[in-house]
């Protein structure tokens, strides 16, 4: 029987890390996981591996945790399985990068192998961008447990969203991830990112969104208040997530308003933002069209979102809705 090891620590688990273990799958009778002892539940960090290899009987997790701080000595893995598994042939996968590589039992013990994680297991730098929301290199069904579980950045999200405002930001988080993909673009987490992270200025209050404006954004103090809080927005975003990627923070800064000359992510986000689901009327055939094709897609968002707001008296005579207007529909 012929059994890979693998110590990483999943925390949470990467699209490298996945794509280095799917391709030994066919290799190995088993592969055995072995997750960190971290901060993070055990539980947590064994249910994000079985949704990424659910598909795959010869894929599982040890709950024999180890502390990757530690060094650990192979020749007691291997004595160990040997004595559950009498035919057992081992191996262990390591990383250094983006490389990996197999040592046998045979090197194993000629050259007294001890997993290091300083020398041989990665600690993945994706791991440490999606923990801190620089990036999220992890397939949609982990951010989806990330974001539900209230893991890692969460925790300081949810200090400004919560309730109806939380599951919007959700909504829009996912269907800017969805368009961006449809339309072959990189990097859709960044646009998960963006989508999630649009309204945290919602809950500032008046006064230091007043605060914000007049220090960083006076020059655009006097447009309707209702759109503060995408300057508040962006403000905070980069407060609680200064590493993110620029046109995170631009996405924001646009969502409500507009403005010309707007980037894909900022397109896709202010129309995200108005024809996500749950804002209560049948929007489908408005994402089905930015699904097919962004610049049509937001072309016709922003024509609708204008009559809705004509309609509805609202004031959108400002500079940004202006430009925004004149560029895309004049």
């Amino acid at each position: 029987m012929k059994i890979l090891c693998f110590f990483e620590h999943f925390n949470p688990i990467t699209n490298q890390e996945i794509e280095t273990i799917k391709k030994y799958s066919d290799q190995y009778d088993l592969i055995l996981l072995y997750p960190e002892n971290s901060a993070t539940e055990k539980k947590q960090i064994n249910e994000m591996i079985s949704i990424c290899f659910s598909k795959y009987d010869n894929i599982t997790s040890d709950f024999e945790y180890y502390d990757l701080k530690e060094k650990i000595n192979a020749k007691d893995i291997i004595n160990k399985l040997k004595s559950n598994y009498s035919d057992a042939s081992v191996s262990f996968l390591l990383l250094d990068g983006d490389n990996s590589a197999i040592i046998d039992e045979i090197v194993c013990n000629k050259i007294k192998l001890q997993i290091n994680p300083i020398s041989e297991i990665s600690y993945n730098d994706y791991e440490y961008e999606a923990r801190n929301l620089i990036s999220l290199k992890c397939p949609i069904s982990i951010i989806s447990y990330i974001v539900k579980n209230n893991l890692y950045f969460m925790v300081k999200i949810n200090k400004y969203l919560d309730g109806k405002r939380l599951i919007h930001s959700i909504n829009v988080a996912e269907l800017s991830y969805k368009i961006a993909l449809s339309n072959n673009l990189d990097n859709p987490d960044l646009y998960f990112i963006a989508g999630l992270l649009h309204d945290l200025g919602k809950h500032v209050s008046n006064k230091e969104k007043i605060s914000i404006m007049e220090r960083f954004y006076r020059k655009f103090i006097n447009i309707p208040s209702f759109s503060y809080h995408q300057f508040a927005g962006a403000y905070k975003a980069k407060a609680l997530f200064p590493n993110l990627n620029d046109s995170v923070y631009k996405a924001i800064l646009t969502h409500a308003t507009g403005d010309s000359s707007m980037n894909l992510m900022q397109r896709i986000v202010y129309a995200s933002d108005k024809i996500e689901p749950s804002r209560g009327y049948d929007s489908t055939e408005m994402i089905n069209l930015c699904l097919k094709n962004i610049e049509e897609g937001f072309i016709r968002v922003l024509k609708e979102n204008i009559k809705f707001l004509i309609a509805s008296d609202c004031d959108i005579k400002n500079v940004l809705t202006d430009r925004c207007v004149n560029y895309y529909l004049n």
